[in-house]
């Protein structure tokens, strides 16, 4: 696979409405698909007032509505509501951008980055 050049990358980039801070927070991510619920755990890569990405084993399909609990650094537990928008394979599992449906606070985002 070849790297896009440099003007599609700031493009990708620019796509972003926010800032996106590197973080190792564990997580457990459901999703409803009628009567059932799938459930598997997760680790963050990075988070932002509008979005998370998340790595798992499974692969969850584009556009998945999906409530992500993130544990706080120290101790309780945080739980938004998220939308897949991509998915790629990677060496630790799949990689998932999500988008948050409601975004989130500065003080809730400050919470989850210290």
């Amino acid at each position: 696979m070849t790297r896009p050049d440099k003007s599609i990358r700031q493009m990708l980039h620019e796509r972003r409405s926010a800032t996106r801070f590197p973080c190792a927070l564990q997580a457990t991510c459901r999703t409803s698909t009628g009567a059932t619920a799938d459930v598997c755990s997760a680790s963050v890569r990075d988070i932002s007032r509008t979005g998370v990405g998340l790595v798992t084993g499974p692969a969850f399909a584009l556009g998945s509505q999906l409530t992500v609990q993130l544990r706080h650094p120290g101790g309780g537990m945080f739980s938004a509501d998220a939308q897949v928008i991509y998915a790629h394979p990677d060496a630790r599992g799949w990689v998932h951008g999500c988008k948050f449906v409601n975004a989130l606070g500065e003080e809730e985002l400050a919470e989850l980055v210290r």
